[in-house]
């Protein structure tokens, strides 16, 4: 009886090592937020706080409790709870026009929040505004840049030494200002990308070197006519360190979106072209394309039907939060890829049902999602992850070929969800079902020997015990 019992403890243990830990794929709602406005207020950019909550920031006609609206359009900042319920929420700007296109966290616990004013709101003239505030909304200082021409400022990084880099767009250049953390004037660049007229910059990002990339759209440019994408590496001080652009041989990627620092010391970009048919449909392709370290590509990969908005970097891969649908009836969506750049999943997370949507995501320190959008007079937040097969280790069946079975009929049983990504120059058509995560050899091992370690060890004890 003794030695029966030792065998079915043993299948025990191996049975439940086996297969029981298997993981796939997939995208968990942490939690979901809407409330109603009055359809005046925009939010631009969120940012994670420190807290587990989050800051949205944008540009509101509307007054608020207790305060009123000094131009036009003011700046807002709200403050959500890490349950996704407003905590405060605040007006910032001048007697002119004001709007918010980011936001981030400082080191000293507040935000710094970065866009543009204008004089009035039918005027040529406006200046890059910065403004910093404290944990609970209050402001502390204000920057704006006093030149003739138009300035925005779309970005704004926090260095390492505690100073900020703000960067936009004025008179068709890159536009690089540097202050510290008091708000004062340390430098500022203008940076004229070849002889093209720079438009539609939307985003910057901070390399493991150290260094800012600052991404954008480029018009008229001899080397690369039509409009194409510019990815230009600033040192902290502003000062240019390369500057180079990337067209594309098949489409005229028209809009930049996005970019994102990869931990190998390259970058990934998005962007967008808009078409649209005899019949007036319109429809969106995005290309994330993936450069290494010295702003080469190494591969690139296209969507049909999207429009990438935020790019993430992921140990296991890429996540994208993108738009999709036609005019008005637009629909988020998060789509994940492998490291290679091909498609590994789509999901659903938002149908805006016949309204326009407007909106960012931003990653939590803990590996979490965060996606803030409007829709005419309403305003939703989502809080989500994406649980991988890197998450969990599995072990595959004892016999090895059911696992390879397996995997062979999910594939074969896969629909084809109309997303064609190109990976080394080859178009492969993915689908929307999930395959199931693999086993590694190392973990199937690990698990097997931890078995047979805590069956000797009960062995022992019921020896001592009989």
């Amino acid at each position: 009886m003794k030695r029966l019992f030792k065998i079915g403890l043993f299948a025990a243990i191996l049975v439940t090592f086996t297969g029981t830990l298997h993981a796939e794929e997939g995208l968990e709602e942490v939690w979901y937020n809407e409330r109603t406005t009055d359809g005046s207020e925009y939010g631009r950019a969120v940012a994670a706080t420190p807290d587990g909550g989050y800051v949205v920031a944008g540009q509101t006609s509307a007054n608020l409790p207790n305060q009123s609206v000094r131009g036009f359009t003011d700046g807002f900042v709200t403050k959500y709870n890490s349950s996704g319920k407003i905590e405060w929420q605040k007006l910032y700007g001048t007697e002119g026009n004001d709007e918010l296109w980011d936001i981030i966290p400082t080191s000293d616990g507040g935000y710094l929040a970065a866009g543009y004013t204008l004089v009035t709101r039918d005027t040529t003239h406006g200046d890059g505004f910065l403004v910093k505030i404290d944990a609970n909304g209050n402001e502390e200082w204000q920057y704006k840049t006093s030149y003739t021409s138009f300035d925005i400022f779309h970005k704004v990084v926090e260095l390492d030494d505690g100073t900020y880099l703000a960067t936009g767009e004025g008179s068709s250049k890159v536009n690089i200002v540097k202050v510290d953390k008091n708000g004062n004037l340390v430098s500022e660049n203008y940076h004229n990308i070849e002889d093209g007229s720079a438009n539609n910059f939307s985003d910057s990002t901070i390399t493991t070197r150290g260094t800012v990339l600052i991404a954008g759209s480029l018009d008229g440019a001899s080397a690369a006519p039509g409009r194409v994408v510019f990815v230009v590496e600033v040192d902290k001080s502003g000062n240019v360190l390369s500057s180079k652009l990337y067209p594309s041989a098949t489409r005229n990627f028209a809009n930049f979106t996005s970019i994102s620092a990869t931990s190998d010391g390259g970058f990934i970009y998005s962007a967008v072209e808009i078409k649209i048919n005899a019949e007036g449909v319109r429809t969106d392709y995005s290309v994330v394309v993936k450069c290494d370290s010295n702003g080469d590509v190494e591969w690139e990969s296209e969507y049909e039907g999207f429009s990438i908005h935020d790019t993430f970097v992921n140990t296991n891969g890429y996540v994208y939060v993108a738009r999709a649908g036609t005019f008005p009836d637009y629909g988020a969506k998060v789509i994940t890829a492998n490291l290679d750049g091909t498609h590994k999943a789509t999901y659903d997370v938002l149908n805006s049902e016949g309204k326009e949507v407007y909106g960012s995501a931003v990653k939590s320190s803990d590996g979490s999602y965060i996606l803030s959008w409007t829709m005419n007079g309403e305003e939703f937040a989502m809080k989500f992850k994406i649980t991988s097969e890197e998450d969990t280790i599995v072990i595959p069946p004892v016999d090895g070929n059911q696992g390879q079975n397996y995997n062979q009929n999910q594939e074969s049983n896969q629909t084809q969800n109309g997303i064609n990504t190109a990976n080394s120059g080859s178009n492969t058509t993915s689908s929307n079902a999930i395959a199931p995560a693999t086993g590694d050899t190392t973990n199937v091992v690990l698990f097997m020997s931890l078995a047979l370690l805590s069956v000797l060890t009960i062995n022992k004890l019921i020896e001592k015990k009989y």
